[in-house]
């Protein structure tokens, strides 16, 4: 099994502002904007938050409701319109999708969806439109938010299921190669004794979430022990630079790279990962 941890959503570059981590402390990630999709923001709700109000209150209307979005990883949004049979997935292409075919990386592997975060507050100096604002002194975090279990892989330029007809990937041109990663509609992901689904979001940043170490810039990750290169062995592709690896007590720091999607980890290299990605998906009211 490989572990893929996979960094979407709002950056500094795209989108511009962290994705926002609630009052109530639900994480809402924010997906990117794309000028040639078919979806806009105002269709998309993420329980009883509607992204469309959301983003355009933390952007200051630079993105509307009316805007275009890029709707990937699709995990479990509802839209304003309807879909039967929504089957999560997740697209890649370029060169991110050519790093993931060259790792090996398909049915039975795991996707772990991480973005920038950070806490916002309802602000009450500024008008409804505009009413949530980030929270001052709230620090910049690299917080996992969701995952997904690959049941299978294709290329949108052949079959295309309809419950997918109308992702990102498959309604525009991309640069090749062109994957989509979709979940099972019927096989969850055994945990611990309990069964979840095979995709999803996760509800709060609890701490196995957060990857940033405390007090630290986002990008200064906070890893366990057995974390660290041996053997000639790295955990997560793109940081064979070992000067980005460091013990500090019973914990590993990596310094992770600034460019870059997909960092796959082999759990035959590294067996302990099994048990840390379980520890990031255990929540208790599955």
């Amino acid at each position: 099994m490989k572990i893929v941890l996979s960094r979407k959503g709002f950056d500094s570059s795209t989108g511009g502002v962290p994705s926002p981590i609630l009052p109530d402390g639900r994480l809402i990630p924010l997906p990117i904007p794309d000028r040639n999709s078919n979806v806009r923001y105002g269709q998309i709700e993420y329980g009883d938050v509607e992204i469309g109000k959301l983003v355009h209150s933390l952007t200051r209307g630079r993105i509307r409701s009316s805007s275009r979005v890029h709707l990937d990883p699709d995990l479990v949004s509802t839209k304003k319109y309807s879909r039967d049979g929504l089957r999560a997935c997740f697209g890649q292409c370029g060169s991110a999708a050519s790093h993931l075919l060259n790792q090996g990386v398909g049915k039975g592997d795991l996707f772990l969806f991480f973005g920038w975060f950070r806490e916002v507050w309802v602000n009450p100096t500024h008008s409804h439109s505009h009413r949530f604002s980030y929270k001052p002194g709230a620090p910049d975090l690299h917080v996992i938010f969701g995952w997904l279990l690959i049941d299978q892989v294709i290329c949108p330029s052949g079959p295309i299921p309809g419950s997918i007809r109308d992702h990102p990937h498959c309604t525009g041109p991309r640069p090749t190669p062109n994957r989509l990663y979709l979940a099972s509609n019927n096989e969850g992901l055994s945990l611990g004794g309990k069964e979840i689904p095979s995709a999803g979001m996760l509800p709060f940043a609890r701490r196995p979430q957060i990857l940033t170490a405390n007090g630290s810039r986002r990008s200064l990750w906070n890893l366990p022990s057995w974390c660290f290169p041996r053997e000639g062995n790295i955990p997560f592709s793109y940081h064979s630079d070992l000067r980005r690896w460091k013990r500090v007590g019973q914990e590993v720091r990596l310094s992770s790279v600034a460019r870059g999607q997909e960092f796959v980890l082999d759990t035959k290299l590294f067996p302990e990962a099994r048990d840390w990605s379980s520890g990031v998906l255990e929540v208790d009211d599955w």
